[in-house]
Formats: structure tokens, C-alpha cells, sequence
């Protein structure tokens, strides 16, 4: 048996290996491998990130900490203040029903998120996938009966793709709960931005730049107080059933 170097790390191999010594290379080949991708769920039932590890899909038994059981919040997998509890690759599945976005929402305080800039509490960007065939998805449990994303307190948008590569969402209603518009001529109709509460409103549904091999898909995005989705530097980007509607200014405002 001899050992053939091929570069500083690596060495090519002549001849057959004893047991022993292909025993080892295997173990030390399955350790360099990309780290596993891990699956988290969000229930309305869950818990905090403090409650619950978010592993599995399971309400929070009611008592205890670091339990089995899933987050209550997208703001417990990407809190405003500290490091993204999921990393790229992972996927986040959400139940039905309804999910606040914003100040005063389940996991929503620290970092961006304090009384004096409520517009600030959103997510941060989604962490980009390690690649284009192993992407970070947040998705719905079921495109039929979509997951409710509502924003609130002039948070400025919902979703935050900025910089974020090799993503999927899907099956999510993404709205508020105001029919006001941002910036309105007419006072009766515009939303309130200059003292708190400003009201169950939100800015932009989702938020992009220098993004790329993003997959959107069955998405209903309406009734944002400014505008659907805003992007530019855009790569390779695929969208599918995705309704866009009823937003205070645009749908889609990007290139």
C-alpha cells in the first residue's frame, strides 16, 4: 500500500487498505461532511425558545424548560437581538393559524426590538442555505390551509430576505390587520406613524436584496400598508402561485 499526495490535505491511495486503516479514513471522511440539517416546528400551542427546543411538533406541556415541543414564534428561530436559533440548511415548519410579527409578539424584544422603535422588531435575514440543492425553508404545513403571518406596530416588513441565498418559502398568508395605507393623502385612510401604538399594521411583506436561488411558492401576500414585496439583486429566482394583492402601494417593487 502506498500513499499518493495530491494536495496539502488530501492523499491518494494505491492498493488495497487493511481493515484497520479504511476503518479510519471512513470515520475521519464522515466527519468533514456538512453538518446535518436539523427540522423545527412552529404551533400555536408551542413555547419559547426557553420553554421548548422547537424539535419537535408538539404543544408545551404547560410546565418545565428545554422541553420537546415547538416554538410559538418565528421571533423564537430568529430573534432581533442575538444569534438565529436555526442555521442554513434547517427547516422550520408552521401549523395553521395565526402568528403576530412585531412588537408585543411572542419572542419579540431585545436587540431591534424596544418600545422607542417598534418599526424596528422585525426578523432578521434568514440564514442562506449551504446550497442550491440544499436550501433553508420556512414553510407552511399546508398550502390548502396556509399558516397566518400579521404584522404589527409599524413593523417595516415581515419576511427579511436581505442577503439571503438558497431559500424556500411557502405556504404562508402574509398580511396585517389594518386596512390602512402608509403615507396616505387621506388622513381618514392613512396609517398612524407618528406616536405609539401606531395599530395591527406592517410595512412590506418581504424584504430582499443581493439574493439568490430563491423559491417562492403558494403565497398570499395582501394588505400591507406600503407594498407586497420590495427587492433588487435578484439571481435566479423562481415564483409559483403566488398571490399578490391589495397592498397600500404596489404588489412587487424591484427588478
Amino acid at each position: 500500500m502506498t500513499l499518493r499526495s495530491t494536495s496539502p490535505h488530501f492523499a491518494s491511495v494505491a492498493g488495497p487498505l487493511p481493515a484497520r486503516i479504511a476503518g479510519t479514513l471512513l470515520l475521519l471522511a464522515l466527519g468533514t461532511g456538512a453538518a446535518q440539517a436539523a427540522t423545527y416546528y412552529v404551533r400555536t400551542d408551542g413555547g419559547s425558545a426557553a420553554q421548548c427546543t422547537g424539535r419537535s411538533n408538539a404543544a408545551y406541556p404547560g410546565s418545565g424548560s428545554n422541553q420537546a415541543c415547538a416554538w410559538n414564534s418565528l421571533h423564537q428561530a430568529l430573534p432581533a437581538g442575538g444569534t438565529a436559533r436555526i442555521a442554513g440548511g434547517d427547516t422550520v415548519y408552521i401549523a395553521p393559524g395565526d402568528y403576530m410579527l412585531g412588537w408585543g409578539a411572542p419572542g419579540a424584544s431585545g436587540g431591534r426590538c424596544y418600545d422607542g422603535g417598534r418599526y424596528d422588531c422585525y426578523l432578521p435575514p434568514i440564514p442562506s442555505g449551504p446550497s442550491a440543492t440544499s436550501r433553508t425553508r420556512i414553510l407552511g404545513t399546508s398550502a390548502s390551509n396556509k399558516a397566518r403571518l400579521w404584522g404589527t406596530e409599524r413593523v417595516q416588513y415581515m419576511l427579511n430576505l436581505t442577503g439571503s441565498s438558497n431559500v424556500e418559502i411557502g405556504n404562508l398568508e402574509i398580511t396585517d390587520q389594518s386596512d390602512c395605507v402608509e403615507f396616505h393623502s387621506d388622513a381618514s385612510a392613512r396609517c398612524k406613524r407618528d406616536s405609539t401604538p401606531y395599530g395591527q399594521w406592517a410595512g412590506v411583506g418581504i424584504m430582499a436584496s443581493n439574493s439568490r436561488n430563491v423559491y417562492l411558492h403558494d403565497l398570499d401576500i395582501h394588505g400591507m400598508a406600503n407594498r407586497g414585496i420590495v427587492a433588487g439583486g435578484l439571481t435566479d429566482w423562481t415564483v409559483e402561485n403566488v398571490k399578490i394583492v391589495a397592498n397600500g402601494w404596489a404588489g412587487w417593487d424591484g427588478d
